[in-house]
């Protein structure tokens, strides 16, 4: 074990250390395609920020841009900061190489990352946008993932706190998808092939060494846990966004609507269909400085008679995103629904102050959602213009506190913006 998380701390260091020596070409293409040198200022804050941290972070938002992997860097090397899911650790790093041809109708993108947690991922995607046609973007994506860390409860909104389990998946997703953008309106179909992914124990830094979910729950308890499956996936959404900026929102909304289907191609047991709607909206309340922001999300499974939901598929609550007084993927069922409020300060012209509200649930039927479980909490986010960088949050429940310190904003719904992981379904 030992010699294992040496291994994984070498690679945790080669990854950072390759990220940093591409930083600097990064800095130099997102300078370039945004014209120079140009500061990124917004609005003055309620308290007067130090000229050394404005510079310091306007400094290094002007030469990294918004998240990792922004189309701002329209040709070269990235840092890949912004693609992991909850439960992967405070941070994630790695390398990113994007290239344009024949005139920026072709896009190639590679990324790979791992967490603080050793959660790895790689990516490599090819787009095409015809000229003709604007707004329309036909591409294809292969992901592969290893979680290695991944909280499982038990199913419903009864399930223990004390019956806390982890495990480890892989796999490797192939994905072909069609989008097509008519100014803020955006038209998403996709296909897809999951090979069948592989479970685990637990492994990599930090591992408090829980209880393996097969051995605690057995099938019974974790429905595909012992015999899963490959899946053929697809799925259409529509979404309207007109968010001034994606990575740190302070007026608009983006709204959604979405379903997918997932066809059991080996035993024909866990074949099912998921919809989604989904919303937010950013409100500035007299002054750019306080802005009150609104979120609600609601996801629902449907299934044919003999067919289950997997465990790793279900809904899920808990965590940086959805009940941060919660630990992450703390409830698992076929149905969820959460809301969240929050109020936001301009503290300082790059610092924000913030007071949240979430409340949400789970439930094996629609009609039986309610907004039960509930949390309260505070953070500070610190921010470029458009770009959230740090967030840390402190979030109250009744099972106890939890402490979020994570790269990005708790609302920016980066699900409408890149493909994300198939499995689990990350709340």
């Amino acid at each position: 074990m030992a010699m294992h998380n040496v291994r994984i701390h070498m690679r945790m260091v080669i990854v950072v250390g390759m990220s940093i020596a591409l930083l600097a070409p990064a800095g130099r293409a997102a300078a370039q395609a945004s014209g120079g040198e140009q500061p990124l200022k917004g609005e003055p804050g309620y308290v007067t920020e130090p000229p050394v941290m404005s510079k310091t972070i306007e400094y290094f938002g002007t030469r990294f841009g918004g998240l990792g992997g922004d189309s701002s860097v329209k040709n070269g090397f990235y840092p890949e900061f912004g693609n992991m899911v909850t439960g992967s650790g405070w941070i994630s790093v790695g390398p990113g190489y994007r290239h344009g041809f024949a005139d920026g109708q072709l896009l190639f993108d590679t990324s790979a990352a791992i967490s603080w947690r050793a959660y790895n991922i790689a990516q490599g995607r090819v787009e095409y946008r015809p000229k003709n046609v604007t707004g329309l973007s036909i591409g294809s994506q292969a992901m592969w993932q290893d979680f290695t860390q991944v909280q499982y409860f038990g199913v419903g909104t009864d399930s223990l706190k004390t019956d806390r389990s982890s495990y480890r998946v892989q796999d490797v997703d192939w994905v072909g998808y069609a989008n097509y953008r008519i100014k803020q309106f955006i038209i998403e179909g996709r296909v897809g092939w999951l090979k069948q992914p592989t479970f685990k124990g637990t492994a990599g830094p930090f591992n408090a060494d829980y209880p393996n979910t097969e051995t605690l729950f057995g099938e019974a308890g974790a429905p595909g846990i012992t015999q899963p499956v490959a899946y053929l996936h697809g799925g259409a959404g529509v979404a309207f966004d007109n968010r001034d900026a994606r990575g740190h929102t302070t007026r608009g909304g983006v709204y959604r609507a979405a379903w997918q289907y997932f066809s059991d191609r080996d035993l024909d047991a866990f074949s099912f269909n998921r919809y989604e709607v989904e919303g937010a909206q950013f409100v500035p309340l007299g002054t750019p400085r306080w802005v009150l922001a609104l979120h609600g999300w609601g996801i629902f499974s449907n299934t044919s008679s003999g067919q289950a939901v997997p465990f790793y598929m279900m809904p899920s609550l808990g965590g940086q995103n959805t009940l941060r007084g919660y630990l992450d993927y703390r409830f698992h069922d076929r149905n969820a629904l959460v809301a969240n409020v929050e109020s936001r300060w301009l503290l300082m012209e790059h610092v924000d102050a913030a007071v949240f509200f979430d409340a949400g649930n789970v439930a094996p039927r629609v009609g039986d959602l309610n907004f039960d479980r509930k949390s309260v909490g505070a953070g500070l986010r610190l921010h470029t213009k458009d770009a959230t960088w740090v967030r840390f949050d402190v979030g109250k429940s009744k099972e106890g506190w939890r402490f979020l310190f994570k790269m990005d904003d708790a609302l920016a719904m980066k699900r409408i913006a890149r493909h994300v992981t198939t499995i689990p379904f990350v709340p």
